[in-house]
């Protein structure tokens, strides 16, 4: 980042910064020397730390800046043209390594930069985020002047990292069969939490998906294998859950474990919710995911409509109309019991769809002595 030494430009760092909400980010090519450093990383913004790899190179290509506040950042590798962070979330707990890179310009000059990145690639498992300048490219198409040579590229195609994506977490009704279920979930939501009442169970939430994904790990990882050769009810009846939710049979009884039959529905369910094509307002006929993709936003958009001015409400016309009773307001107005809560939630089904954040309907049943408080709050401040 060029003119980071002046007070102008660490401003405009520090508004973006704070317009973006970023808490993790890289700089590249300051040309900070080596005792300002802390100047200005303090002049972009407080609570912040940051790592330079000036021990490695003259004024330090490459920063690493986070909020101590946000983020719990350990050294890990670093060199000339890369540093590596291991990067906890200290909300969640969640984990992953960060990279920012700047490659050298020349070919030999980079083979340090394969190598750590081939030693990250093959010893780290989990997430991992990548980011800055290579100073190098993957197709001949994307160099505007000298040519690029095979020789200019091969090296970082066979570097390139291709982690497998994520997983998005999701409850499964199985796990409140384990009779650590109830522990796994007691020793989170006894953990203390700053914030609104929203935000604390937003917070433990996440807090849970990690330890919940340690229950599925060490009791559920292979529940097909272990149901053939055990016959234990419990172990049976954790399996028929796993298949009933994932099949969305709702209407299945009890004792029936016709699994062809359930994962049938599963293959079924998956061919009938992908669009292989569609056809746009116009009659075109669209195949490509993309074009599937705007169709769908161009006929939504339409739905929604232009912003058009609106008249004022005549009141007494509105007051010539039916009117609320007192026994009516007093009806709206009298406080949600949490009877009336537990009642609604409950007679939500147990196979619908679980919300963005992975958790369905049936975990705060399952979980309801021990979250079912802090629901009958969150409600009433609602209300």
């Amino acid at each position: 980042m060029r003119g980071i030494n002046g007070i102008n430009k660490q401003q405009d760092v520090r508004k973006f910064i704070h317009h973006n909400n970023i808490g993790l980010y890289g700089l590249l090519e300051t040309k900070i020397k080596i005792q300002d450093f802390n100047t200005v990383l303090n002049n972009l913004g407080t609570h912040w730390s940051g790592i330079n790899n000036s021990g490695y190179y003259n004024r330090g290509r490459v920063w690493i800046i986070w909020s101590s506040q946000v983020f719990s950042v350990t050294p890990l590798l670093m060199n000339a043209q890369v540093i590596t962070k291991k990067v906890v979330e200290l909300a969640t707990g969640d984990e992953f390594l960060f990279s920012v890179v700047y490659g050298f310009n020349e070919d030999s000059e980079r083979k340090d930069l394969w190598a750590h990145m081939k030693y990250i690639k093959d010893s780290y498992s989990g997430s991992w985020g990548i980011c800055g300048d290579f100073n190098n490219v993957l197709n001949f198409n994307e160099r505007n002047g000298r040519d690029v040579q095979w020789s200019d590229i091969a090296e970082f195609r066979e570097r390139q990292v291709r982690l497998p994506p994520k997983r998005q977490f999701r409850y499964y009704n199985m796990w409140s069969l384990d009779d650590d279920f109830p522990r796994v979930v007691q020793q989170v939501w006894s953990r203390s939490v700053q914030g609104t009442l929203m935000y604390q169970l937003v917070t433990k939430l996440k807090q849970l998906k990690q330890p919940l994904r340690e229950l599925n790990r060490n009791k559920f990882s292979d529940i097909e294998k272990a149901v053939g050769v055990a016959q234990a009810l419990k172990l049976s009846k954790i399996y028929h859950s796993f298949i009933c939710q994932k099949s969305k049979i709702d209407w299945i009884c009890n004792g029936d474990e016709n699994t062809r039959f359930f994962h049938n529905q599963i293959r079924s369910r998956q061919i009938h919710n992908r669009v292989m094509s569609i056809r746009g307002q116009d009659g075109t006929l669209y195949k490509d995911p993309q074009d599937i993709e705007q169709a769908f936003l161009a006929y939504y958009q339409e739905l929604l409509g232009t912003c058009q001015p609106t008249t004022h409400v005549h009141i007494p016309t509105v007051r010539s109309g039916k009117l609320v009773t007192e026994h009516h307001k007093c009806a709206l107005l009298a406080p949600v019991t949490p009877e009336e809560i537990k009642e609604c939630l409950f007679f939500i089904p147990s196979t619908k769809s679980p919300g963005p954040d992975g958790f369905s309907s049936q975990f705060f049943k399952d979980s309801w002595n021990v979250v079912g408080g802090m629901l009958c709050r969150l409600f009433n401040i609602f209300f």
